[in-house]
């Protein structure tokens, strides 16, 4: 009697598991085609790369110099020369790691930045097409090309984008 009721109980949750199953609607975006398509994601570069620039170029600018001062030291130039490049070189070396730092949290707030408008918008399709689950294509191996929601996603990235003013 025990047997049989503990069959009976799991047949009834393998079939309601299965049933479930068959319930599950998924979608797939290639978040790599998203990124290198979408506005959004063209806005936020162009953006990126203005904020960077000046001083990007700036340490460019202070390379130069130090190289100069570099071409002018030799074994027999005074010690204040020397200890006037050591300083150069330490201010530079300093001016690289704080560029670095910044570019560094500037890319960090840009993925948050897109991160939540790409979550908004695969929710958007998502609810739109009645999708329990959106999965990135890289981590898939096989799935059917109507489970692609790819073009979906990045249209609505880019209306939220516009919508909101690419902020």
């Amino acid at each position: 009697m025990r047997k049989c009721f503990l069959l009976a109980a799991c047949f009834l949750l393998l079939t309601a598991s299965v049933a479930r199953a068959a319930e599950l609607n998924v979608g797939v975006v290639n978040i790599q085609q998203v990124m290198e398509k979408s506005q959004a994601f063209k806005d936020l570069s162009v953006k990126m790369k203005a904020t960077i620039e000046p001083k990007k170029k700036a340490i460019e600018k202070e390379k130069a110099r130090i190289e100069q001062m570099a071409k002018g030291l030799s074994a027999s130039s005074p010690e204040a020369k020397k200890q006037e490049f050591m300083k150069a070189q330490e201010a530079f070396n300093k001016m690289g790691n704080d560029f670095l730092e910044f570019a560094q949290k500037e890319d960090r707030a840009m993925r948050t930045k897109i991160e939540g408008y790409f979550l908004d918008a695969s929710t958007n399709v998502a609810k739109s097409k009645k999708l329990n689950l959106v999965l990135d294509m890289q981590g898939v191996m096989y799935f059917e090309k109507s489970m692609d929601v790819t073009n979906e996603v990045m249209a609505e990235l880019d209306k939220l984008w516009k919508q909101r003013g690419g902020k």
